[in-house]
C-alpha cells in the first residue's frame, strides 16, 4: 500500500499502538492542537499503509487515553485541554553552589524553557541534602493528581531512592552522558597538529573510557583524575606537582569546566604562560565564557542538546516506549591558546 508518511512500523509493538503514539508526539509537539480534525479512517489508512481495521484500533486507543473526541457524522477530533499537561522538575538546591554541578542550573532553565514552547505548564520542586527523604518529597508528593511526568536530577542518594521507589508517574533521570573518550581525542588531535607532544589531561573521575580514545601516536597524553567534590584545591595541586615533576609537559586538557581555574591559576603559579610555553584546550558550556585575556580554544556542549535528549526520554516513557540516550558530542572551538596564527 501507498505509505506517504514513510511510516516504518518496529516488531516493539502492535502496529495500532505505533500509529496511536505517532498522534500522541504530534499532539505533544504541538503540530496537531486542540479541536483538530483527524483525516478519515480510508484516508489514514491510505497514509500510513495498513488497512483500515488498524487505524480503527489506534483510534479507539487514542479515545480511551482521552485524546480523542469521535462525533458520529462529523469524524474524530483533538480533544480539548491537552496542551495544559504539566511537568515536575525535583532538583538538588546545590546546582546553583557547587562548581561541579553548574552545568544543570544551565539545564533546569532550559527544560523550563522546552516546557513554555511545548505548551505545558511545570512545577519545581528543590530539594537539599536530608535524613529524612520522605518529608523533602512531600511537596512533590502532594502534587501527584496535577502532574503527567517528572523530571529529576542532582538530588540527593538517599531521596532518588525513596523517589525511584513510590513515584506512580513517568519519571526521567537524565540518564546523558558525554562522550568523554571524543572530547579527548579531539583535544590530541589538535594540539599534535599545533606541535604539542606531552599534555596533561585533566578530568573528573567519574569520566569513563578515557583509556581508549585514539590520540596521535607522537603525542603522549598524561591523564590525571581530580575530584571536583573536593573543591579547586585537589585540581591546583595536581597541576603544580605534574608541571614540576613533568618540565616536558607543554599543554593542558582540562575535560571539565569546573577544573579550568585551578588548573589556569596552578600552570600561573608555575611559571608557565599559556600559549607561549603552554597550550590550553578546555571544555565549557555554550553559552559560558570562562574568564582569560585570550579567546580560548575550547570544548564545547550544548546544553539544549541534552536538554532535547530529556524531552525525549520523557515522552517516550510517558507512551510506553523504549528510548536510549546518544552520548553529547563536543565541538572543538578554534581560539588563541594553543598558538594559533
Amino acid at each position: 500500500m501507498n505509505n506517504p508518511l514513510q511510516f516504518k512500523p518496529t516488531r516493539q509493538a502492535p502496529v495500532y499502538r505505533q500509529i496511536a503514539a505517532y498522534f500522541e508526539r504530534k499532539i505533544s509537539d504541538g503540530s496537531l492542537k486542540e479541536n483538530d480534525r483527524l483525516p478519515s479512517t480510508a484516508e489514514l489508512a491510505r497514509q500510513f499503509g495498513v488497512n483500515r481495521e488498524t487505524i480503527q484500533q489506534s483510534m479507539r486507543l487514542l479515545t480511551r487515553q482521552g485524546l480523542l473526541e469521535r462525533a458520529p457524522g462529523r469524524g474524530s477530533f483533538i480533544r480539548r485541554g491537552l496542551a495544559q499537561k504539566s511537568v515536575g522538575i525535583i532538583f538538588g538546591r546545590r546546582i546553583f553552589t557547587r562548581p561541579d554541578q553548574l552545568f544543570f542550573g544551565t539545564l533546569l532553565r532550559l527544560l523550563i524553557e522546552r516546557a513554555d514552547d511545548s505548551g505545558w505548564n511545570y512545577r519545581l520542586f528543590p530539594v537539599r541534602d536530608s535524613e529524612t527523604p520522605e518529608q523533602e518529597l512531600e511537596p512533590f508528593r502532594r502534587e501527584y493528581g496535577q502532574l503527567d511526568a517528572a523530571i529529576e536530577f542532582c538530588i540527593p542518594e538517599n531521596i532518588r531512592q525513596a523517589l525511584l521507589r513510590n513515584c506512580p508517574l513517568p519519571l526521567s533521570s537524565c540518564l546523558f552522558r558525554l562522550d568523554a573518550a571524543d572530547l579527548l581525542e579531539q583535544a590530541g588531535h589538535y594540539l599534535a597538529k599545533h606541535g604539542f607532544r606531552h599534555p596533561l589531561a585533566l578530568f573528573p573521575g567519574r569520566m569513563p573510557d578515557l583509556e581508549h580514545a585514539r590520540i596521535p601516536a607522537e603525542t603522549e597524553v598524561t591523564l590525571c583524575a581530580a575530584d571536583p567534590l573536593s573543591g579547586s584545591a585537589e585540581a591546583y595541586r595536581l597541576v603544580r606537582r605534574h608541571l614540576a615533576a613533568r618540565p616536558e609537559c607543554d599543554a593542558l586538557i582540562v575535560l571539565e569546566d569546573s577544573l579550568y581555574v585551578p588548573a589556569v591559576q596552578a600552570a600561573f603559579d608555575a611559571g608557565r604562560r599559556i600559549p607561549e610555553t603552554l597550550g590550553l584546550v578546555t571544555h565549557v558550556n555554550r553559552g559560558v565564557e570562562p574568564f582569560f585575556p585570550l579567546p580560548l580554544t575550547r570544548l564545547e556542549i550544548d546544553p539544549a542538546e541534552v536538554a532535547g535528549q530529556i524531552s525525549q526520554e520523557l515522552q517516550a516513557r510517558m507512551e510506553g516506549r523504549p528510548f536510549c540516550y546518544t552520548p553529547v558530542k563536543a565541538r572543538l572551538i578554534p581560539g588563541r591558546t594553543c598558538r594559533e596564527q
